[in-house]
């Protein structure tokens, strides 16, 4: 009998884990974006569930000993017309950077220790300098094709500063999904870089019902 009850014991104990496991928020489509000047820095991620909007981040030199947090905020939205329901978008800006500095930050939940990877970033020289170089990528109308991860692929090979996408980003024209398709295929370059946008045609959704 006491087989039994210490078999029960460990069935019940495997079944929690795995809820526990399962109620995680996966950190995915990991974006970031300039602040107004080079001592600022926005990241945006997605989570699969609700979730604590933590970024932990440090100069990469400092190997992690002086490391800051910043508790930003998430949202969520729904789209009737297809039954869509967006993850939970979180966003937290980075302060206190210095101008041509390397950093280290990773993304996700404090709370319950969910975090992305730990990644990099380098931020922008200082107002006023005229004498670093910066290299800038400039792409319009990517959407998801194999042809978009090559145009990804390869500018992640040309080591640029920041990234100008010129509009027509997904081309989701209302099928929601496929933006969550977009921000995973630009993740492996937009997680290193300012990746900044700006609305094309495309972007215009205009539900039925208006």
């Amino acid at each position: 009998m006491s087989r039994l009850i210490n078999l029960f014991v460990v069935i019940c104990t495997l079944f929690f884990i795995v809820d526990f496991v399962n109620a995680q928020s996966e950190v995915e489509q990991l974006h970031l974006a300039q602040g107004k000047d080079p001592l600022s820095m926005m990241a945006m991620w997605v989570t699969t569930n609700k979730s604590n909007s933590d970024c932990e981040y440090y100069e990469t030199e400092d190997d992690g000993n002086n490391v800051m947090k910043v508790t930003g905020q998430s949202t969520n939205y729904v789209k009737t017309e297809n039954n869509y329901k967006s993850p939970e978008l979180h966003s937290a800006l980075l302060t206190n950077l210095k101008p041509k500095t390397k950093y280290s930050y990773r993304c996700g939940d404090s709370s319950t220790s969910t975090f992305s990877a730990i990644n990099t970033f380098k931020t922008m020289p200082a107002v006023g300098d005229k004498t670093t170089p910066l290299k800038f990528g400039v792409i319009g109308d990517l959407g998801v094709t194999k042809h978009s991860k090559k145009t990804v692929a390869h500018c992640l090979e040309n080591d640029l500063d920041m990234m100008l996408h010129a509009g027509d980003l997904s081309y989701a024209n209302c099928d929601q999904p496929i933006w969550d398709v977009y921000g995973r295929d630009v993740e492996i370059l937009a997680k290193s870089l300012p990746w900044m946008v700006c609305a094309g045609n495309h972007e215009i959704e205009i539900s039925p019902d208006k």
